[in-house]
């Protein structure tokens, strides 16, 4: 589990909402310029069902809607070619940070100093298993 950069006791009024971001996703928004009157029925409700929750539940609830956003997308085609380079991973609140909240590059994971920059901003970052145990553990000390 990922550390806080912050104690949660220090800040009862912040929820796990307050402190996941989800990435901008141009896919999801062609998916729902093309989706009938049923399917963005569906996909409100799917939306507002996930819209209180917190935690694990929210987890499983994003992961329908983005299961159903996934089955349309296939079913009108949409993001065929679909690229890293094409997901904005900008926070979507005000603050404009661009910091990447999870990171790996292509073969799944990412460099030792590119995983230590993600912690010291807040996010989290896929390493290599095949380090040594002495230095996968200065990187997660950093």
């Amino acid at each position: 589990m990922p550390r806080l950069n912050f104690y949660p006791e220090d800040h009862p009024d912040i929820t796990y909402s307050d402190a996941f971001f989800l990435p901008q996703n141009p896919i999801e928004d062609q998916v729902k310029e093309s989706a009938d009157d049923s399917e963005r029925t569906t996909l409100i409700a799917l939306e507002q069902a996930a819209s209180h929750l917190e935690g694990q539940e929210l987890l499983k609830a994003q992961s329908l809607y983005f299961g159903y956003i996934m089955e349309l997308a296939s079913k009108y085609t949409i993001g065929r070619q679909i690229s890293r380079d094409d997901i904005d991973f900008a926070s979507p609140d005000a603050l404009g940070n661009p910091t990447p909240i999870v990171m790996a590059n292509m073969n799944k994971t990412t460099g030792a100093r590119a995983a230590e920059a993600a912690a010291r901003m807040g996010g989290i970052a896929a390493i290599p298993q095949d380090k040594e145990d002495g230095d996968l553990r200065s990187i997660a000390e950093y």
